[in-house]
């Protein structure tokens, strides 16, 4: 019972889908809503193989908010699963049961929160899933800027090996890139 609320696949706005697995379609609905009036996206999944199923589908999930009890795999299958498709999403774990070891379990799982199904469940939701989507974003930023400081790092390294091999100044080294640019078209 996989489904999109709060827009459609071709109306996603990136960063903002989150994946909920939960056996209970009644926190699945009450999920929709809450981070369906925030503004985020949501798909849902029944278990854990619907998880891993879910998650590969277009658009890819920015987070998984997943149940820590599913009736069919572990949340360390479920990730392990995500995993081995070479899809390692960030994750939240709802948990019905809140002690103290839990959440340490919880967190050496690497979740980035964890959420208490109890009373104050649906106030906190929107707080910690928002929290978890904006370090998910910032990771990903940071490690967009790394990837671009070490394309530039290559191309001056690689200018300068040019410049010191043929003992060429950088302008010969660059009108040479340009010629061979040209010339495979």
């Amino acid at each position: 019972n996989a489904s999109c609320s709060s827009a459609s696949p071709a109306r996603h706005r990136p960063g903002n889908l989150v994946l909920v697995v939960d056996d209970d379609p009644g926190i699945l609905a009450l999920v929709e809503d809450v981070l369906g009036e925030a503004g985020l996206d949501t798909r849902r999944a029944g278990s854990g193989f619907e998880a891993v199923s879910q998650s590969v589908l277009l658009p890819l999930p920015d987070l998984l908010l997943i149940d820590y009890r599913l009736p069919d795999m572990s949340v360390s299958e479920v990730l392990d699963g995500l995993r081995e498709a070479g899809l390692p999403l960030p994750f939240v774990i709802m948990t019905g049961s809140g002690g103290e070891q839990a959440a340490v379990d919880m967190m050496r799982l690497g979740a980035h929160d964890y959420l208490v199904k109890d009373a104050r469940f649906a106030d906190a939701l929107t707080g910690v899933v928002s929290a978890a989507l904006a370090r998910v974003k910032d990771s990903r930023l940071q490690t967009l800027l790394r990837t671009i400081e070490a394309a530039d790092s290559i191309n001056t390294m690689a200018s300068i090996l040019v410049s010191h091999l043929y003992a060429w100044s950088g302008v010969e080294a660059v009108g040479l890139r340009l010629r061979m640019g040209r010339s495979e078209e």
